[in-house]
């Protein structure tokens, strides 16, 4: 399997096709030596965005918020910015990333945390396309202020529970939820990789924990425009293209990266952080979607999924190809130059001796 042949210690992967399940399942083990299933927990990373802009769409229709809003009616530290909600949705805010998340335990605030990020980010009046957290992490400030309530309680109350998505959630300091598979590198051999601090400034932009079976449940009813999340015309909104991205024929909707291909209109996002990736595509039109869950560094995520839309249209299809044994070669080539240049330290030091 592709799981073997890349040394992915754990993967999940759902398929939704023509608006229904088609599959769910996992490969590998998780850190408790038990099988990964369609309900092993991971760190979902930058599909989180997808919740984020659901949650602001919320609070438009609720008219709390407005696209056209300037972001300082929510946020004085931007007063300066002339920054719109759909500016940040876009990705076209002229901010970048220069602050990185730090762990619970340092209790950084996100008044901190914003102006720290500004006062890096003097040069803002480019807006062309720049794919920032930073955007997302405001949005959730946002959603706060709008709201009178935290990002994720928001986010656990309007969207999660209304799905009844028990098992998903953020680390919080208040509770123990934590991924089942704990990250890693599979550099020809699979190690340990650092955790990614859980930084509630970030909770916005990368830090929903959940598994394929929730995220499927959850995209079913996006795809079908479920009246629980949202209105059809929101729903709509979202995916409709609206700013050009520096990758290729991609544009950005909201949230949402958008475009078509073969004639056939995709919505998707991807998600990578230390020891994680994951990948979310979809078919709006037809009502497919696939969503791939792994904990390594190294995963072919698009190759797979395209290996799986060819096995739904009863096409031909070849595995991705594994660069896992070139890095073991690469390993093993360097353990013996080490060995090597030991061995001659050894014998220079025993001569000097002999002398």
């Amino acid at each position: 399997t592709i799981s073997e042949s890349h040394n992915i210690p754990a993967l999940s992967v759902a398929v939704i096709d023509k608006g229904k399940y088609f599959y769910t399942g996992g490969f590998g083990v998780q850190d408790n030596s038990e099988p990964v299933t369609e309900h092993t927990l991971f760190r979902i990373a930058s599909i989180t965005k997808l919740f984020t802009a659901q949650a602001i769409m919320q609070l438009v229709e609720k008219n709390k918020v407005k696209l056209d809003d300037d972001v300082a009616k929510y946020i004085n530290l931007l007063s300066d910015k002339n920054i719109k909600i759909r500016d940040l949705l876009t990705h076209t805010s002229g901010l970048k990333d220069v602050i990185k998340p730090i762990s619970l335990a340092e209790n950084r605030n996100f008044d901190t945390y914003l102006k720290q990020s500004l006062a890096l980010n003097s040069e803002h009046d480019n807006r062309s396309f720049n794919y920032a957290d930073l955007n997302f992490n405001i949005l959730g400030k946002v959603i706060e202020i709008a709201s009178n309530t935290t990002y994720n309680n928001y986010v656990q109350v309007n969207i999660l529970q209304k799905l009844g998505l028990s098992q998903s959630g953020f680390k919080l300091s208040t509770n123990d939820l934590t991924p089942d598979a704990q990250p890693s590198y599979n550099y020809g051999l699979v190690v340990n990789a650092p955790t990614r601090p859980y930084d509630i400034s970030y909770f916005p932009s990368e830090g929903l924990i959940s598994s394929v079976d929730e995220l499927s449940k959850w995209l079913l009813s996006t795809l079908n425009q479920d009246a629980k999340l949202l209105q059809k015309s929101a729903f709509k909104e979202m995916l409709t293209p609206l700013r050009k991205t520096n990758w290729g024929k991609i544009e950005m909707g909201l949230g949402w990266q958008v475009y078509t291909k073969n004639d056939i209109s995709v919505a998707q996002h991807a998600g990578s952080i230390t020891g994680y990736k994951s990948l979310l595509i979809t078919y709006p039109e037809t009502k497919r979607a696939i969503i791939i869950l792994a904990n390594a560094k190294n995963v072919p995520r698009w190759q797979i999924a395209k290996v799986i839309n060819h096995i739904l249209d009863d096409k031909p299809y070849e595995l991705p190809n594994s660069e896992q044994g070139k890095y073991k070669t690469y390993i093993l080539l360097s353990c013996f130059a080490l060995l090597l240049i030991v061995a001659s330290l050894i014998l220079k030091i025993t001569r000097r001796k002999s002398l």
